[in-house]
């Protein structure tokens, strides 16, 4: 969406939250958020402001990051992991950073949360892909920032 070149469908009929619906799964900022039926359960699309977010929550979050970078890399090769780190809310999970230059001035954060390997209970069955839309004004922005930096925009509420 933020390179301008969706082309596919979902392969799932979309049903839209309300604003209730919407606050029933955590979300209190406005934005659009569809859910679709898979045979695992239950798939989620939020889209605000400048990001975008996909989550399902079942046991296939542990074995689905290898399939997700493979997918990234085959759709945007230039896709850089910038970091991995514990996640900064829990630690029983973990969060990846892609960075993408989409060309044209356009670039795309990726947060990727997922189990920590090694944790196996029922309620951390969580996969969460957020992508945020970056304006690019110089493509070196795109290369993998230090660790420490990461953390730190999070702390001030970047993303």
């Amino acid at each position: 969406m933020i390179a301008g070149s969706v082309t596919a469908e979902l392969p799932a009929e979309r049903v839209p939250l309300n604003e209730q619906q919407r606050r029933d799964v955590g979300l209190t900022q406005p934005g659009v958020t569809l859910c679709c039926a898979s045979a695992s359960g239950p798939v989620f699309i939020d889209m605000a402001r400048d990001r975008s977010q996909v989550w399902f929550v079942h046991q296939d979050a542990r074995a689905v990051l290898a399939s997700f970078e493979k997918e990234l890399q085959r759709v945007h090769a230039n896709a850089r992991q910038a970091s991995d780190l514990p996640h900064y809310e829990t630690s029983d999970r973990r969060v990846r950073f892609y960075l993408v230059d989409l060309g044209s001035g356009r670039g795309a954060q990726v947060e990727v949360g997922y189990p920590a390997p090694g944790q196996e209970r029922a309620d951390n069955d969580l996969f969460l892909v957020r992508v945020f839309a970056l304006g690019v004004s110089d493509p070196a922005m795109l290369r993998p920032p230090a660790a420490a930096s990461v953390g730190n925009a999070k702390k001030k509420g970047w993303f």
